[in-house]
């Protein structure tokens, strides 16, 4: 029995020089292993929560800013001469230079280097292809895969005059908040006739006048209209299924719209079901009328821009649609 347990031990127990050296390398790797996350003082806990912080910065800096420039509003990065730093992470990001630009003239290779993606530059190039024209800066704002936050980084280089305020219905202005509001501005003393088409008034047979306004065009407008409630500015145009581009740019001098004709919701007492009817607050009626059964009516339409969802450039749709206590006229 004896024989047979020494036997054992031998063959399993026993091991030659290069086995016992390929054991104690073995050993020395699972040990580094063990001991790396000490090392580079990056444990399990504190590496879970700066992957997640790092994930949110990569996505801030492609989605919510295609321009390099991460919003310390919201975010806890912290960028110093181009780096983004986390406490154990660095990255370097490239400082970019803007520029005055025309984007009627502007070359592929100049909007890139104002740091616009591949597929905003081939939109902006399209879009000049089909016809369109930029008129205005706010024009920008159009062309598909453009964010918000990208434009008012390029805003001041942009070489185009701001959108008069006959264009911009309620969204350029601090002061307005409904067109309700503009029902009380007063009329001016020689009012200027004008000519141009008002687009909430308009029937089928004045829009077909139009040039490139076809029967189905001007029946698709109506029903856009009748689904707003009304424009508040041209760009809705650009909304109507099967507009083509140059077909605005064609009439944008011919029409204009009174923004004071608009259906408004009162937002304080309107119902979900009703509110989702309207195409700008399909997404986020409920969410509107929850926040209200919550907290109570709606003070102003701050408290609207506060509420956690809602996307910038939904805030400047719907806005003009928006009946509050501070945008009632005063009776």
């Amino acid at each position: 029995m004896q024989e047979l347990w020494k036997k054992y031990l031998k063959d399993y127990f026993i091991f030659s020089r290069a086995e016992r050296n390929g054991i104690l390398i073995l050993l020395g790797v699972i040990l580094f292993l063990a001991f790396l996350p000490r090392l580079v003082n990056f444990d399990k806990a504190s590496g879970a929560k700066e992957w997640q912080e790092l994930t949110a910065m990569l996505q801030a800096a492609q989605s919510q800013d295609q321009l390099g420039y991460i919003d310390p509003d919201s975010s806890s990065i912290t960028r110093t001469n181009g780096n983004f730093s986390l406490d154990h992470l660095v990255l370097t990001q490239d400082t970019l230079d803007l520029f005055p630009f025309d984007p009627n003239t502007a070359d592929a290779h100049m909007l890139k280097q104002l740091g616009l993606s591949e597929r905003v530059v081939r939109n902006i190039i399209s879009y000049r292809q089909a016809g369109g024209r930029f008129r205005f800066r706010q024009d920008l704002r159009k062309i598909y895969g453009l964010d918000e936050s990208a434009y008012r980084r390029l805003a001041p280089f942009i070489n185009l005059p701001e959108r008069p305020a006959l264009f911009s219905g309620t969204e350029e202005s601090e002061h307005v908040t409904s067109p309700s509001s503009a029902k009380e501005t007063a009329a001016p003393a020689h009012p200027v006739l004008d000519s141009r088409l008002e687009l909430n008034s308009a029937d089928s047979a004045a829009l077909v006048e139009l040039p490139g306004i076809g029967p189905v065009l001007a029946r698709r407008i109506i029903r856009w209209r009748n689904q707003l409630g009304g424009f508040y500015c041209l760009e809705q145009l650009y909304e109507v299924r099967g507009m083509p581009a140059e077909t605005v740019e064609r009439i944008w001098d011919l029409v204009t719209v009174d923004a004071q004709k608009i259906k408004s919701f009162d937002l304080n007492s309107v119902e979900a079901d009703v509110l989702a009817s309207h195409p700008y607050f399909r997404r986020i009626a409920q969410l509107i009328v929850n926040y209200r059964a919550n907290h109570g009516p709606f003070k102003s339409f701050a408290e609207i821009e506060q509420l956690e969802g809602i996307q910038p450039e939904e805030l400047q749709r719907i806005r003009p649609y928006c009946l509050l206590p501070q945008s009632r006229p005063v009776r």
